[in-house]
């Protein structure tokens, strides 16, 4: 039997991001980053209803906002948690990509 090597490190990398603790640093950097305060604040306004000045000039994209907010429904977390969380998905599907083309 041969043993997808490609595969066995597509799923260790995904249970390395997304299953052992993280270092905490995700939530501290959503606020002292400039871009990435700009992202939560888009996606806190989005939230409240509001529309986001960032967004309307392009300087966050909607379709990223979007799943924001999908992200913060499904797992019932707060805005930046969510921005964390989404960051993390994003970077182990772009490695998945990667380990698959």
């Amino acid at each position: 039997m041969k043993i997808n090597t490609t595969l066995v490190f597509a799923v260790l990398l995904l249970l390395i991001v997304l299953i052992l603790p993280d270092s905490g640093q995700g939530e501290i950097v959503q606020l002292s980053w400039w871009d990435q305060s700009v992202f939560l604040k888009a996606l806190q306004d989005v939230l409240a209803g509001k529309a986001s000045g960032s967004v309307e000039n392009g300087l966050v994209g909607s379709g990223y906002i979007t799943l924001g907010v999908l992200v913060t429904k499904l797992f019932s977390t707060e805005p930046k948690n969510s921005l964390v969380l989404l960051n993390r998905l994003s970077f182990t599907l772009t490695t998945l990509v990667f380990f698959f083309s």
